[in-house]
């Protein structure tokens, strides 16, 4: 069992939970976050950290660690605490920051025994296509989620960090749809109405599809120790 909360960086405690299981973050290229993931289990474990946005139905990878086959040395011991987002570049190069409200997204942290490939559940965004970007620093995900390098010294100032696209053998030769409907467990069916509505309202998943799509599903489909989630309310944040 492993615990994962969030910190407001400047602030020394954890954001608080709410009585949903959610914590709220401020839309704000201001506002930046940092997790710690705190391990309750007697052995080393392999973490693998993505991002999934409900409005943009996207998953980002956030931390893979190396997977190859040589011998990997697990970066969680026992007992031990792990950190993403405080300029630590053997996680996150910087802090998480957030630009799409009103949204709710998950942290979904995969732990395992032994070393895994986790590449191919990154998803990117059936929905991006039609939406006005910059192609210099849209990165097919959509889900307004920055990792921002910033100085610990004096006011926070800050600048995005580019992290990689999808990764290529996330499709495998695969078309997007095919992917999509065996990460998502979504019919083709279901599919062709979300294109259909793709210049209409988007509908959010259900917070018990996205548990289930995101939990058993992905458990079924590797060998998993455990999966710890944290689901983030994204509010839009004006200064006053």
């Amino acid at each position: 069992m492993a615990q994962l909360t969030m910190y407001e960086l400047g602030k020394p405690n954890s954001l608080p939970i709410d009585a949903d299981g959610s914590t709220s973050v401020k839309v704000s290229p201001t506002a930046l976050y940092a997790l710690k993931v705190k391990s309750h289990f007697s052995k080393r474990l392999y973490p693998y950290l993505f991002y999934f946005s409900t409005a943009r139905q996207s998953i980002r990878p956030l931390y893979l660690g190396i997977y190859g086959s040589g011998h990997i040395d697990p970066s969680l011991e026992p007992n031990g605490e792990l950190t993403f987002g405080y300029n630590n570049d053997d996680m996150i190069p910087g802090a998480l920051s957030f630009s799409i409200a009103p949204d709710e997204g998950y942290f979904q942290l995969f732990l395992t025994t032994s070393p895994g490939d986790f590449d191919s559940l990154a998803q990117s965004s059936p929905f991006t296509e039609s939406e006005p970007c910059h192609a210099a620093t849209y990165d097919g995900y959509g889900d307004g989620l920055e990792i921002r390098r910033f100085s610990s010294s004096g006011p926070y100032e800050t600048n995005v960090i580019s992290l990689p696209t999808t990764p290529s053998s996330s499709f495998a030769g695969h078309s997007p749809d095919i992917v999509a409907a065996q990460v998502f467990g979504i019919s083709m069916a279901e599919r062709q109405r979300v294109d259909a509505n793709r210049g209409s309202e988007r509908t959010a998943l259900p917070e018990s599809t996205v548990l289930e799509l995101l939990s058993e599903r992905l458990i079924e489909a590797a060998s998993l120790w455990s999966v710890v989630s944290l689901k983030v309310t994204c509010e839009a944040f004006n200064n006053p």
